[in-house]
């Protein structure tokens, strides 16, 4: 498709990220089952997939340090993994959010008025998640 469109080599190689990225979900995703289940169970799913992620910013002494047990499980319970394509826009300043954003993988970039103001990265110890 892309040789018989003759696309520009940058949107070429969009084309492919995008498709690549898609197939990666898709791969991740085929693993979940589509029945809900017990809450019981459920429970112990998400504890097993996100446990990890809560350690993490509690043992930084940041969010969530410090929370109650049965928060912090009823918060397991709410968590989702998002996947975003590489420069998309994911919020704007001034937006409205009903949603806590943290970087699990690679890193998101905090623009103001066209700038970086500032880069959160998963791998960087002591940086405080995206609020």
């Amino acid at each position: 498709f892309i040789e018989a469109k003759q696309l520009a080599p940058e949107l070429a190689s969009r084309l492919v990220g995008h498709f690549n990225f898609q197939h990666q979900k898709a791969v991740e995703n085929r693993a979940s089952a589509s029945v809900p289940l017990p809450r019981s169970l459920a429970t112990k799913v998400n504890d097993c997939k996100y446990r990890g992620v809560l350690d993490k910013c509690i043992s930084r002494g940041q969010l969530f340090s410090g929370c109650d047990p049965q928060f912090l499980n009823a918060l397991l319970m709410k968590l989702k993994v998002v996947y975003y394509m590489p420069n998309e826009e994911v919020l704007k300043k001034g937006d409205l959010s009903r949603e806590l954003c943290l970087v699990l993988h690679g890193a998101c970039r905090l623009m103001e008025d066209e700038k970086v103001k500032r880069i959160v990265r998963d791998d960087v110890p002591n940086m405080a998640p995206v609020i």
